[in-house]
């Protein structure tokens, strides 16, 4: 009489890296997706330490046309069209506000997690 059996043992081996770079970890995550942890000594950091924004403004927003000098040239009641120049600086006005408020808001703004974050989660929750 014989009885055969096959036995499955996975082995977890816990290896530490302290203050691991970039580079290695990004290479350890490719290789270990579902088993890698790296808990986080520190739990919250500024969007603004690893983020960064430069708008690009309209042409139109930095030229001479929504200048007030060239807005009271052509102000007179034949000359409708300053109405539109001055809608124009309006707008080109609230606009440069919105995304200043915009950036001094995400320049304060934390990411809190006690575990490290993929690129990609961070792209998907800002």
């Amino acid at each position: 009489m014989s009885i055969n059996y096959s036995s499955l043992i996975i082995v977890q081996n816990t290896v530490t890296i302290p203050l691991p770079s970039l580079d290695p970890y990004r290479k350890l995550l490719k290789k270990y997706p579902q088993t890698l942890s790296c808990p986080c000594s520190t739990i919250s950091i500024l969007y603004s330490t690893f983020v960064s924004f430069t708008p690009r403004y309209n042409e139109v927003c930095k030229s001479r046309f929504v200048s007030t000098d060239w807005i009271d040239t052509i102000k007179r009641p034949q000359v409708p069209s300053s109405y539109y120049f001055e809608m124009l600086a309006i707008l080109c006005t609230l606009s440069n506000e919105t995304i200043h408020n915009a950036l001094n808001e995400a320049g304060v703004t934390q990411l809190i997690s006690s575990t490290i974050q993929t690129e990609q989660s961070i792209e998907t929750e800002s």
